[in-house]
C-alpha cells in the first residue's frame, strides 16, 4: 500500500514504529506542537487561515498512523488532492522545508528518540512531490 509516494511497509516492521513512537497519546502531542509551531510561523500560517485546523491536525494524525503502522486508516483525499490549494496559493519546496524543520522540532519537544526522529522524517520526506503537486 502507498499514500501517494509513500510505501506503508508489512505491519510487523510498521507497527514497531507506531509503537516506538508511543502510540496515540505521542502522536496526539506531536501534531498539537506541530501545528502551534506552523501557526506562530507567518511563512506557514497564512496556509491555514481560513482552514478547520482541528480537521488538518487530525488527518495530519491519520496520516502518522498510516506511515507508521498505527490502528487508524487514512480517510480522504490523497496527498495530492489534499493540498492543491495551498499549492494554488503558492506552496513551495521552501514551505515544505520550513514543515520538516517545524516537524523536527516537536518531535524533539515531545522527546523522540532520534533515529526515531530520523525515520519518521525520511518517510514524509517522501510525500514532499506529492504535498507540492509535482
Amino acid at each position: 500500500m502507498t499514500i501517494g509516494s509513500v510505501p506503508v511497509h508489512g505491519k510487523r516492521v510498521v507497527n514497531s514504529l507506531y509503537t516506538e513512537l508511543g502510540g496515540e497519546v505521542s502522536i496526539e502531542q506531536i501534531v498539537d506542537i506541530l501545528y502551534r509551531r506552523i501557526l506562530e510561523d507567518p511563512a506557514l500560517a497564512f496556509f491555514f487561515e481560513h482552514a478547520d485546523v482541528s480537521r488538518v491536525k487530525r488527518k495530519f494524525r491519520e496520516f502518522i498512523h498510516v506511515v507508521t503502522g498505527g490502528p487508524h486508516k487514512h480517510s480522504g483525499l490523497e496527498l495530492r488532492g489534499a493540498h492543491a490549494g495551498a499549492v494554488e496559493q503558492g506552496l513551495s519546496f521552501e514551505h515544505f522545508t520550513a514543515f520538516l524543520n517545524h516537524f523536527d522540532a516537536a518531535l524533539r519537544e515531545a522527546n523522540v528518540r532520534p533515529e526515531l526522529t530520523t525515520r519518521i522524517l525520511e518517510t514524509v520526506t517522501l510525500c514532499r512531490k506529492d504535498v507540492l503537486g509535482l
